[in-house]
């Protein structure tokens, strides 16, 4: 896993400046069918414009955000989602990928909040794993 991204991310989520804002409730897919020939560029740069997004303002949504904004190296182009680059840039597996995005680690299930986020957030980086 990567700590040092997931640090990096829960601090842009817990950054009440940050622009993108914060939302579990969707994921955002970019291929052809989902979003008129979106690519993941248009994508970053429609999230670098958005003001609470509402679909790419969780936590996958937010490391790929941080990996653009840092200059690191992204995944080869071609994910069908967020998700899966987030997955690889996060060094998750897929259950893990699954278990942080969906949010199966919240008390409340799906109504996930930022503080409670931040809290879990917190937690796994104090560990080092899920």
């Amino acid at each position: 896993m990567n700590i040092e991204l997931l640090k990096k991310v829960r601090d842009a989520i817990a950054d009440e400046e940050n622009p993108i804002g914060f939302d579990m409730g969707h994921f955002f897919c970019i291929t052809k069918r989902c979003t008129s020939e979106k690519s993941i560029d248009g994508m970053i740069e429609e999230l670098e414009r958005s003001k609470g997004c509402g679909t790419t303002a969780c936590i996958a949504g937010h490391a790929v955000a941080v990996a653009l904004k840092t200059k690191m190296k992204l995944p080869a182009l071609g994910y069908e989602s967020i998700s899966l680059a987030a997955r690889n840039l996060l060094e998750l597996t897929p259950q893990q990928a699954e278990y942080l995005f969906v949010g199966y680690w919240s008390q409340d299930g799906i109504l996930v909040n930022k503080e409670e986020t931040l809290a879990y957030l917190d937690k796994v980086i104090e560990r080092g794993h899920l």
